[in-house]
């Protein structure tokens, strides 16, 4: 279950302790390849240097097996083998770069999303090139699970509003077996030679 971020937070990156957060859009915004990328947390290059961003709402599969805790979690969610998650947290990490290979803007407030690397890691929303939002689209292809922390859109649309809102995005892609809901997900990666970040991008 989402967790739903207070009414208030406040500035960090060099901002005023009291100052109550605004949303800010950074953009043009560019993907930056990094071995700390994943599907959900990936470096990039913004008009005000690179910034490592955390995506609200989802958590996208490990690309490893570094945490066998949350590796066993996903596993659970998506009903697969834990072995099987990396493959899953590869593709999703695909997805994301597909999606953002051209210029993209980022929504933020600069709240910390802590994480295990050394660089500081800020909460996100993305809006990609054609206006889509990254974190429907990870549910929507079935590359991420619902979890973590959520907030208000800047849109206006409440956190709440938008967790029933990717819960049934969620229940479609389950339906329709995309992303880690497909049967079998890593033998159709093999037997098929299609990505299965690229294989299920129907609305």
């Amino acid at each position: 279950m989402a967790f739903l971020l207070g009414a208030l937070v406040w500035w960090q990156d060099q901002q005023p302790k009291s100052q109550a957060a605004e949303w800010i859009r950074l953009a043009p915004c560019y993907w930056i390849a990094d071995d700390g990328n994943d599907g959900d947390s990936f470096l990039v290059a913004t008009p005000v240097g690179e910034r490592v961003f955390r995506l609200y709402f989802v958590d996208a599969c490990e690309t490893n097996a570094r945490f066998p805790s949350r590796v066993a979690e996903q596993a659970a969610y998506f009903q697969i083998p834990p072995a099987n998650v990396p493959t899953l947290g590869q593709a999703a990490a695909r997805f994301v770069e597909a999606q953002l290979s051209e210029p993209f803007a980022v929504w933020t407030r600069w709240q910390d999303a802590l994480g295990s690397g050394q660089r500081p890691r800020f909460f996100a929303f993305i809006e990609t090139r054609d206006g889509r939002d990254l974190i429907t689209e990870l549910v929507r292809h079935g590359y991420a699970r619902i979890y973590g922390v959520g907030a208000p859109h800047p849109n206006g649309v409440p956190a709440r509003n938008r967790q029933r809102q990717l819960r049934r995005l969620e229940k479609k892609a389950r339906a329709a077996q995309r992303g880690g809901w497909q049967p079998r997900f890593e033998k159709m990666e093999r037997e098929t030679g299609i990505e299965p970040a690229t294989f299920s991008l129907g609305s």
